[in-house]
């Protein structure tokens, strides 16, 4: 492969999308975020990158290697995406972070508000907006996502242009750069047929194919991780204008800030890693004041937009971490030795098959630190710090769910380094190598294969559209949590963002004396049979008129039970309610 080649393009197109995303960053925090500007960025700069290549020939950049590894990737993406289903349900963070986009995009800022989110914020003031998951109130009584917002702008990007679908695709963009830039990585230190041995076992495992079905800020992480690393080896290399290869570092860690808070340890290490390699030739120009002045300079102008939106997500983190750590009344031992242990943890890897990957990898960290070999450790220096969730995941205990904490960097170094560690090991015997690799990928398949095809939620969007019909934007529905049989797949948030109703999660009854019933045209409540009983006994029956019976067909992965380490089984759940119309203000 004309590696110079590769690497260049793949460098201009992560910063093409990356720019992108600063952009729409920019717009939200300013209240500007309109698709006409985003527009016009992609028509720009992609004619002056087509025209760039068309300059230089375009036969420059390809080759049956390159031609290859983009056609199986974009195979790979197609595969994944049409397994999926946009992840919009309330209740859970993938319903946050799609919500919250949808509100951006609807709305142009990262603030906004509607009736009942009005009525609501004068029961419980500032603060967390219980009602509204993944949301909080501002003191002016405006909605903000509870969560960094790097994410959050890079769904509503696609949703802008292409609805529903933009959310798969935000997903599906960001793992097809992610398998480009891992596999430019792997190939860095290993021949063709190795780092595609390493490539089909990133795919081939249960995490990547499942995650990527959900809107997880993790799945952006793994392109903004990743290619971050590939520029920085880029750097190190001085394969490229260092210009280039320089932007490309601050830009991807620098919206990885933005996305993910692990980036603050990420970024240490790898300032860190600059300082004690300073004197050396590549890496001479990166401390020149003006070399380094404009990318800090973008990135300290966005934090100061941000931190005002950003300010009560750093406090809940602060609180949090030292909580999990021993302070603030937590006991990091205790910890340990509870749900969230490092035993635990290993059992669920053996679970999921990535086992084996985290002892390899270990071993093969031992094994190039004592040959000095550092170079090959640079990816796991980097990600050392995420290893600390072998310790404490910090996230409930339930699985796959746990597994979020380690998708977008533990695993896929740990694969990255395995290989690696294989292959030199066993240099001299190659068919040991492939031997071993092949059992790997027949065990990663042993768990992704019974799953691949399911799609929680599946037809759950169609049956909700129907419900919505019920109701006008001037009503207010009160939504119970059981109302789809899963508190994790509330209808809530679609009712409200997608079909445009006045909708809430209700779940106190005596919230309904406190808002002005007046602003509303008609009041109803949907009710799953099974929660009926939560309503009658505050004498509401006299109040509810039943409008329209509803049914539901509700499908989702479970585990047997928070301490059970066996694969969860799938569960599909008929769900029986009624919409009430109630007949008194």
């Amino acid at each position: 492969m004309e590696k110079k080649s590769f690497d260049f393009l793949m460098t201009c197109l992560g910063i093409f999308w990356l720019g992108m995303g600063f952009g729409g960053l920019i717009l939200a925090f300013l209240g500007l975020f309109y698709w006409q500007f985003l527009f016009f960025y992609f028509i720009f700069w992609g004619i002056a990158f087509g025209y760039f290549l068309k300059k230089k020939s375009f036969r420059l950049f390809w080759n049956k290697e390159f031609s290859f590894i983009l056609a199986l990737s974009f195979v790979v993406v197609l595969i994944f995406s049409f397994f999926s289903t946009p992840s919009i349900f309330t209740g859970r963070d993938q319903g946050s972070f799609s919500n919250a986009a949808i509100a951006l995009s609807q709305n142009h800022s990262v603030k906004f508000s509607f009736p009942v989110q009005k009525e609501f914020f004068q029961i419980y003031g500032p603060g967390k907006a219980l009602n509204f998951p993944g949301f909080d109130y501002t003191k002016n009584g405006e909605l903000v996502s509870h969560f960094l917002f790097g994410y959050i702008v890079w769904l509503a990007i696609f949703y802008s242009f292409l609805g529903l679908g933009g959310l798969i695709f935000a997903n599906a963009l960001a793992f097809f750069l992610f398998l480009l830039s891992f596999y430019a990585i792997a190939r860095n230190y290993l021949s063709f047929s190795s780092a595609l041995t390493a490539f089909f076992l990133i795919i081939s495992s249960f995490v990547f194919s499942w995650f990527f079905r959900y809107t997880l800020s993790e799945n952006l992480a793994l392109f903004l991780v990743w290619f971050g690393i590939f520029q920085f080896l880029l750097l190190r290399k001085k394969n490229l204008p260092s210009t280039l290869a320089k932007w490309g570092v601050f830009l991807s860690f620098g919206f990885l800030f933005f996305t993910r808070i692990e980036s603050i340890a990420f970024i240490f290490v790898l300032a860190v890693i600059f300082y004690v390699q300073r004197k050396k030739d590549n890496f001479k120009n990166i401390f020149i004041l003006k070399s380094i002045l404009p990318p800090l300079l973008l990135l300290g102008g966005i934090f100061w937009l941000s931190f005002p939106v950003h300010l009560h997500f750093y406090a809940s983190f602060a609180k949090g971490f030292l909580k999990s750590v021993g302070f603030l009344g937590g006991n990091l031992g205790e910890k340990i030795l509870e749900g969230n242990s490092v035993l635990n943890v290993f059992r669920l890897a053996e679970t999921y098959s990535f086992l084996s990957f985290l002892f390899l990898g270990f071993g093969g960290f031992f094994y190039f630190l004592k040959k000095k070999q550092l170079n090959v450790l640079i990816p796991y220096f980097i990600l050392l710090p995420s290893f600390f969730y072998l310790i404490n995941p910090a996230i409930s205990s339930d699985h796959p769910w746990m597994l979020r904490r380690f998708v977008f960097s533990i695993i896929p170094v740990s694969i990255l380094l395995s290989v690696i560690f294989l292959d030199v090991f066993f240099q001299k015997k190659k068919w040991i190598f492939f031997v071993l690799s092949g059992a790997l990928l027949v065990s990663n398949l042993t768990v992704t294969w019974p799953s691949f095809r399911f799609q929680e939620n599946k037809n759950l969007m169609f049956q909700i559209e129907k419900i919505s019909q019920n109701f006008s934007s001037q009503d207010l529905i009160l939504v119970d949590r059981l109302a789809t049989g899963d508190g994790w797949s509330m209808m809530a948030g679609p009712l409200n963002t997608y079909f445009g109703k006045q909708a809430v999660y209700f779940f106190n009854p005596n919230d309904l004396e406190k808002i002005d019933q007046k602003k509303f045209s008609r009041i109803f409540l949907i009710i799953p049979d099974e929660n009926l009983k939560n309503y009658q006994e505050k004498n509401w029956a006299k109040k509810m008129i039943p409008v329209e019976n509803y049914a539901l067909e509700n499908n989702h992965l479970t585990s047997k039970s928070k301490n059970n380490f066996e694969f969860p089984v799938w569960q599909t759940k008929n769900v029986h309610g009624k919409i009430y119309l109630l007949n008194e203000k």
